[in-house]
């Protein structure tokens, strides 16, 4: 396309306004849709865009009405409106218009300085009048690598790059038209909510509660025909490049011995030549080099290029691929991961197996840019994956034809790639009426699926006296156990009844479930132990919200009634936050909880979470840590613990736990497991700390130490401690990306280094 001819400004002055058309209807005419190369007939793709904000009971507060007055700046104009509504006085809205390559930037200022509002976002934000009927529409979003360099007070300058949501592409087509673009660079997963395009005309834009209060939003409005999503995201944040790098496979997984390869793509978004310089390197988790370069172009006006990048690997375990790409003082990272390990054969869902996942991030039929169960569940049975926490179907009074096949072909796609299923039950469901009816025709008609049904998550109180706790347990028994005990045991008498997940397990609460009787009515105790950012080995004498009490005061009244205990989410999430965990310190930490987990008795622990993101945003968020608790990356592609935990499965998925055998310290760990006729040791020290788990608060002391080491390919634990163990023969030493070694004994001794990052040693002799 190139740059749109000048007439663009006046074609901008006439969609900035909700009324029909405050201009003159010469100056409209002289605008012509084939000069714009937008359409056909003088028809242009947006007849007017407006904004507009509701109060949080579904009253209008205000909205742009006409145009008050425009001024024309040297690289555009700025449009101020005359609002409407009831707090139109309170609020002044305008938007700075410039052209870009393909289209037009707006950057709107809202400015509300009324009482404050709780304004409802499903109502508050952006309509757009389209010039045609929608046909269809679709959503990208891109997302850029951020280098730390302490601009955020947690960040730690040094530390590896994280990925941040960049803009989100909303491709709509409209009838006789070439196709357009509204990129924004804020994200609205509503958008297209069900995959209904009707909800294209409107994008959310959400006000903050406080008053008074001034907002930008800033997006573009592109000719998206024959153009990229990362080109169009990069039209809207003003660089002269756009920059990519792609995986050749879902997952960017590979078995060893195989060549990765990556898809390096530059274009050039900008009107002027570009010239450029690329730089990247490609390291394995141990720090080795191997692959690396440079290129330069010059890159004309609407021109792109792309060049494979590739590295063949040996070993099992991950790679990163680091590409820094600069024109002149503009600089951006990319980086991309891929993943190392054997495939592994399709097996029947094994209910025996400790080996699980609480959820994906996966409902395409809501929000349509999420992952299909299709394309994630091959990536989890990689890695052993056998349960997996979720409800694959909806809980109602009658089923349509379609409902059943489709809940049919969903069970049918879990567990041809060996998934059993642990159904959880929202607890919304008892705000329904009639709702034990529908569950009891539920769990008649399903009850096939899975024996194990968890209703609710989470529902007990984090802050209450002891009292206050108890009060709470008894009141769940009442209100939530004893009806859904007794559906149970009607409609589905072979089902086992979890708790809802103890979100932190404290002990009053579990002391009201057992006085109200409670325990009489469960068949599994369902717990989420927090512990991030401490070791799950973590003890200072004091009861709070971390692994080692929380399993103690689980398995105390588990076992005083005799049920199992499951981990129905444990997590070591990865947040860019210096007082949070770093990728390798995940891994080992996933490897600790799980075998610490068999350990104690744990039939079950699931994962939180298998993917980045949340359940109605999948894009990368460094300042929530809710987005940040996946074992892959939103593009799928792995961290560290995706490959300890498939390593990890390899070696004790069927094993026996024997327990721990004492090294004669506490904060040495060795456990033992029996599988096929050989020992498999695991073993690991706790002695050195990370620094979170140290009394590091407040963080001053540990600033730019607490995210050590810095890149992922440099070592987590500086301190091993030596041991000598028993052994007669060689043994095999494995670490936690699954790469094995021979470790002969002298004089009928092994010796062994270990560290925070678990080993796997088979070949240790019996001890007598």
């Amino acid at each position: 396309m190139g740059i749109l001819p000048a007439a663009l400004l006046a074609f901008l002055s006439l969609p900035l306004c909700l009324s029909a058309s405050p201009f003159p209807a010469a100056r409209v005419e002289a605008i012509s849709g084939n000069s714009l190369g937008w359409g056909t007939s003088g028809h242009l793709p947006v007849r007017s865009v407006g904004f507009q904000a509701f109060c949080a009971e579904g009253a209008l507060a205000f909205r742009t009405d006409t145009i008050a007055r425009i001024e024309q700046q040297a690289d555009g104009q700025r449009i101020y409106f005359n609002l409407s509504g009831p707090a139109c006085g309170q609020a002044e809205v305008e938007a700075v218009v410039r052209p870009v390559p393909r289209g037009a930037l707006l950057r709107w200022t809202v400015r509300y300085k009324g009482e404050a509002k709780g304004f409802f976002p499903w109502q508050t934000g952006f309509i757009f009048d389209f010039g045609a009927p929608v046909v269809s529409a679709s959503s990208v979003s891109t997302r850029k690598w951020v280098k730390p360099t302490g601009k955020f007070a947690w960040e730690v300058p040094g530390d590896m790059a994280y990925p941040d949501f960049e803009c989100q592409v909303r491709k709509i087509g409209l009838r006789g038209m070439p196709p357009m673009a509204l990129a924004t660079r804020w994200y609205d997963g509503d958008w297209l909510y069900g995959s209904d395009i009707r909800r294209a005309r409107f994008i959310k834009a959400v006000l903050p509660k406080d008053a008074p209060s001034e907002t930008t939003f800033t997006f573009a409005l592109l000719n998206a025909q024959n153009t990229e999503p990362e080109d169009l995201a990069a039209i809207a944040c003003g660089h002269p490049l756009s920059f990519r790098v792609r995986a050749s496979r879902v997952g960017n997984l590979y078995k060893p011995g195989e060549k990765a390869a990556a898809t390096v793509r530059i274009a050039n978004v900008s009107d002027q030549p570009v010239d450029s310089e690329l730089a990247w390197q490609v390291r394995d988790y141990y720090g080795d080099l191997l692959a690396s370069g440079t290129k330069r172009w010059r890159l004309e006006p609407g021109m792109a290029t792309s060049f494979p990048v590739r590295a063949a690997y040996r070993k099992q375990g991950i790679l990163f691929t680091v590409t820094d790409l600069s024109v002149g003082p503009w600089t951006r990272q990319e980086w991309l991961t891929a993943g190392f390990l054997p495939e592994r054969p399709l097996a029947p869902p094994d209910t025996s197996s400790p080996f699980g996942m609480a959820g994906f991030i996966s409902t395409p039929s809501r929000y349509p840019d999420h992952p299909k169960p299709e394309t994630l569940l091959p990536l989890a049975q990689r890695i052993g994956v056998r349960w997996i926490r979720t409800a694959p179907f909806p809980v109602q009074g009658t089923f349509t034809p379609e409902e059943e096949k489709g809940t049919r072909d969903k069970v049918a796609l879990y567990r041809r790639y060996g998934m059993a299923f642990h159904p959880q039950i929202g607890a919304d469901l008892m705000q329904r009426p009639g709702w034990q009816d529908d569950l009891r025709v539920t769990l008649k008609k399903w009850g096939w699926v899975s024996d194990y049904i968890e209703f609710g998550n989470e529902m007990n109180p984090q802050n209450a006296s002891a009292e206050g706790l108890r009060r709470a347990g008894a009141d769940y028994v009442e209100r939530v156990l004893k009806p859904l005990h007794k559906i149970m045991r009607e409609a589905h008498p072979n089902g086992k009844v979890l708790n809802a997940g103890l979100g932190g397990v404290w002990e009053p609460y579990l002391e009201g479930i057992e006085q109200a009787g409670g325990f009489g009515l469960l068949d599994i105790l369902s717990v989420h132990p927090g512990l991030q950012p401490k070791a799950p080995e973590f003890y200072e004498g004091w009861k709070g919200w971390v692994y080692r009490t929380q399993m103690e005061d689980a398995f105390k009244f588990a076992r005083r009634h005799n049920k199992p205990v499951w981990i129905t989410e444990i997590y070591a999430p990865t947040p860019p936050d210096r007082s949070a965990v770093d990728l390798r310190t995940s891994a080992d930490y996933l490897v600790r909880i799980y075998v610490l987990s068999i350990a104690m008795g744990v039939q079950n622990t699931e994962w939180y979470q298998f993917t980045d993101g949340v359940w109605y945003a999948f894009i990368p968020n460094p300042l929530d840590p809710e987005y940040n608790f996946g074992i892959i990356y939103t593009d799928l592609s792995p961290k560290p613990a995706y490959l300890a935990y498939g390593a990890m499965t390899r070696l004790l998925e069927g094993a026996r736990c024997l327990g721990r055998i004492s090294l004669g310290a506490d904060d040495l760990y060795r456990v033992r497991f029996r599988k096929g006729g050989r020992n498999i040791d695991v073993l690991w020290s706790y002695r050195e700390k990370h620094e979170t788990d140290l009394a590091w608060w407040p963080p001053e002391e540990f600033k730019n130490k607490s995210r050590r080491p810095g890149m992922p390919w440099q070592p987590r634990w500086r301190k091993p401690v030596a041991l000598s163990l028993p052994a007669s023969r060689p043994a095999t030493v494995t670490d936690v990306m699954g790469n094995s070694r021979t470790a002969r004994p002298v004089g009928g001794s092994l010796r062994l280094e270990l560290t925070g990052s678990p080993v796997f040693v088979e070949g240790l002799a019996d001890e007598r």
